[in-house]
This record gives C-alpha cells, structure tokens and sequence, in this order.
C-alpha cells in the first residue's frame, strides 16, 4: 500500500461502505457493510453480524477499471464476491492490488532465473512442510500450562480491543459478571463486554469469554443471552484455542514459543481477528440443552430469538427453571455497563 494510502487509513483508521456481498455467481446476494482496515475488509451483515474477513493481500477485482467494482478472495471466477461502489475504498483496494502484483512479479522474475530442478526440489520440501507442520504444530498444545494458556489469552484480548472495540467494566459489574461466571461456569470461565456495534461472542485461552455490548443490548431477556454465552463455552471444548493459535501461527513459531516463551504481536493479533470473526461452528443441541438443564435457565427465550425451533419441543423444555441468574437490575446494569464504564472514565 502506498504512502497516500497509508495515510487514509491512518487517518480514518478504518473505512466502511455500503456493499453487495454474494456467496457464489447464482447467489441473489444480500447488502452489507464492507470495513477496510490496514490488512483486512471485514464484511457485516445489516444485523451487524460477520459474514466474512478477507486479507487485502488474497483480493483481487474481476472487473478491473469498473464500478461497481467487483473484487473476490477466490481464484477461479464463480466463487464468493462483495460489489463496492464507494470510490475511495475501490481506489484504496486497487492501489494495494497493484503493489501486490509488482512484488509478485519481481519475486517471479528472481525465482525462475534458479535452476529448474532446485525449484522443483524446494517446492517438494516445502509443500511436505506445510502439509505436515499445521497439524504437528496444533498437536503440542496439551503441553501448554495454565498459566501459559492465561498469558496467552491475556495478550490476544489486547489486540481484540484494538481491532474490535475497548473493554467495559465498572466495580459493580465486574462483581455481577464474576457472580455469573460462577453460576453459569463454575468459577472457571471470566467473562468479559467489549463496547462494539457488531454482536459478537468469542472465546480465549486461560478461560476467556467475550460479548460485545451490542448483543447486550440486542434482547430484553438474559436467557437468550445466556444461551449464546452457553453456545460459545461449548465451542472451547469442541476445538483448543491454543491449538487454533498453533495451527495459525505455524509449526517454528510454536516450537520457539515451548522453548522460549515468545510469539509474535502480529501472530497474535491474527490469532485474535480469527476468534472474533470466523464462522462459528455449531455445536450439538442436546449438549446446548443439557447446558441450560444444568444450570436452570429457561431454553425457549434462546430458542424463540435465534429462531431453532427444533429446540422448543416438550423433549427439550427444561420444567426445572430454578431462580434467576441475575436480578432484574443486574441485569438492566451489564446492558449499560459500557454506558457505565464511560462514565466512570
């Protein structure tokens, strides 16, 4: 990216625009808004929910010298595209596309003046390596501490509040987080707000877990809220985030961090854009409902809102609704706890 660029972004720190995103040619599509940062576009639904997170660097414009213009991060025609017709994000876009393609060709140019056999060679060594170091890499995470886990953890959540939104917390909801902590997890998990627009759940090593004060805001009833805290605990169980981080970030940088303890900043924040915004997985409905069971949370709030009708069937009604989680002022509280936070600052 160029100097001038650079500076809008510096400036501006992050772009936004209204979009057309499709997820293949014979898709109607939908609008979206489309948020250019130094390395990524982050595509959000109008519900304000992630739909995708693209790196600058895997985009390039099928309709070059256009607008709209059309841009994909998918090699063949045919695939997952967003239509921009902001001309300030699209000048930005192809400025970086251009850059992109220079250093292609320069590294192009060196590489094929190499003997034809050592690039053969290299190409076979390498492709072994990522083949095999992803998984290996993702394998050492059971020798990670407790302790590790939380630094881990602690350092990733600095670069979510720098690519998402600052956390939010006050005496007083601090206290009421920590008391539903304990009645929803045990003790073992924290959870923490972050003050965002988009409605975000996510996890993090050392028992993190993240929810963005717009989701707070999003719904009258805890439950439904609790459910999707309850659906983002089980998701830490489906896949180790520290084997996430792993598989991220590489086989030699995993080794260096047993060794030494040390793991780049920008690993890290890569790590953190990932927890925050990938796809999230499913998770299996009777242990989601075994989750309310457990702690006796009404499931048809959650169900209704999110639309799982599947889960409002006598089978996974839970008849033993036990007292509330939070009192009714607890509760109008964390939804104003950025509000709070703001205040107290």
């Amino acid at each position: 990216m160029n100097a001038d660029s650079m500076k809008k972004l510096e400036q501006y720190l992050r772009l936004e625009s209204r979009a057309w995103w499709r997820v293949s040619m014979e898709d109607a599509g939908q609008p979206v808004v489309v948020t250019l940062s130094k390395n990524h576009l982050t595509i959000v639904s109008k519900y304000d929910q992630p739909l995708g997170h693209w790196s600058l660097h895997a985009i390039r414009q099928v309709n070059p010298g256009e607008l709209p213009a059309i841009f994909t991060p998918d090699v063949h025609d045919g695939g997952e595209t967003i239509e921009i017709d902001n001309s300030e994000i699209v000048d930005i876009l192809c400025e970086q596309l251009a850059s992109d393609g220079d250093e292609i060709h320069n590294e192009s140019s060196a590489t094929w003046s190499l003997p034809l056999y050592v690039l053969v060679l290299l190409a076979a060594f390498t492709g072994t390596i990522y083949y095999f170091s992803a998984p290996l890499a993702a394998s050492l995470a059971g020798y990670i501490s407790a302790s590790e886990r939380s630094l881990i953890g602690e350092r990733a959540f600095i670069h979510v509040n720098q690519v998402v939104g600052e956390r939010c917390r006050t005496m007083a909801d601090d206290r009421v987080l920590a008391k539903l902590g304990d009645k929803m997890f045990g003790g073992a998990t924290e959870i923490r707000v972050i003050h965002s627009d988009h409605k975000i759940t996510a996890h993090l090593p050392g028992e993190l877990l993240i929810v963005s004060d717009a989701l707070l805001h999003d719904y009258d009833q805890f439950p439904v809220v609790g459910g999707y805290l309850l659906e983002e605990n089980l998701r830490r169980y489906q896949m180790d985030s520290v084997a996430t981080l792993f598989r991220t970030v590489g086989l030699l940088s995993t080794v260096r961090f047993i060794l030494q303890g040390q793991l780049n900043e920008s690993d890290l924040a890569t790590f953190a854009e990932l927890q925050i915004f990938k796809e999230k997985v499913p998770v299996d409905p009777d242990h989601l409902v075994q989750s309310f069971k457990a702690i006796g949370l009404p499931i048809l709030p959650y169900a209704y809102a999110r639309g799982l009708t599947e889960l409002t069937t006598s089978r996974h009604r839970n008849d033993a609704i036990a007292a509330p989680l939070l009192h009714d002022r607890e509760w109008l509280d964390l939804q104003n706890i950025c509000l709070n936070s703001l205040v107290v600052r």
